[in-house]
């Protein structure tokens, strides 16, 4: 019993650690995204503002990103800027990965009993359901946002440390289990339509006003 619980909390952990890198990911994404936008401008000496109108969208389109990331809008800055932000994806990207493959073995580890109904890929018949798991948690859209807090916050209520340490039995801890699958959390997440609409509410408000920065 001792075992399961304990691969039982490896899984949860790795779960949350990569719902988080996958958070952390989504938003450098998007600064990424940008950036290569930037790439396509043929001379890029931020001194020399003779800049095409396409050339001077990008530039203000990652300005304002630059500023909600926190970084002052200097040119001196700016190019500094952009290289740590590539720096910043590329470590995000090695940190989902290296999520991934933590989730991977406690997953083989907690399921390797377990009816394969429970998977992700028997759901959606993917030859790779963690690419398809990290491909839904790393978007940077209102869903995916939305679907990053869903899971946080159920895995929080159902495998909060109080919790696991009352399972007696074998059926509790395999009760606990099924309901913090991907393919559970996907579907009570899809079910459950009154929350996704207030996240989204919230995070569209949220969004609007960052528009008028």
């Amino acid at each position: 019993m001792g075992s399961i619980l304990a691969l039982l909390y490896d899984y949860v952990q790795d779960l949350k650690c990569l719902i988080i890198k996958a958070g952390e990911l989504a938003k450098i994404s998007a600064l990424n995204d940008e950036l290569s936008k930037l790439q396509e401008i043929k001379t890029c000496n931020l001194k020399d503002l003779n800049l095409s109108i396409r050339e001077s969208e990008y530039l203000i389109s990652l300005s304002r990103i630059l500023a909600e990331y926190g970084f002052y809008q200097t040119y001196e800055s700016f190019e500094n800027a952009c290289l740590l932000l590539s720096t910043d994806y590329n470590r995000a990207k090695e940190a989902v990965a290296m999520a991934v493959e933590k989730f991977k073995i406690s997953t083989s580890q907690l399921y390797a009993d377990k009816a394969e109904e429970y998977f992700l890929w028997k759901d959606y018949e993917a030859d790779d359901p963690w690419a398809l798991l990290v491909e839904k948690l790393t978007k940077n859209d209102d869903i995916a946002i939305a679907r990053r807090n869903f899971y946080i916050k159920r895995i929080a209520k159902l495998a909060n440390l109080s919790n696991l340490a009352n399972i007696t039995s074998v059926d509790r801890s395999n009760e606990i289990i099924i309901s913090l699958s991907p393919l559970r959390l996907e579907s009570d997440f899809i079910a459950n339509d009154g929350n996704l609409s207030k996240v989204l509410f919230h995070h569209s408000r949220k969004t609007n006003k960052t528009d008028l920065y």
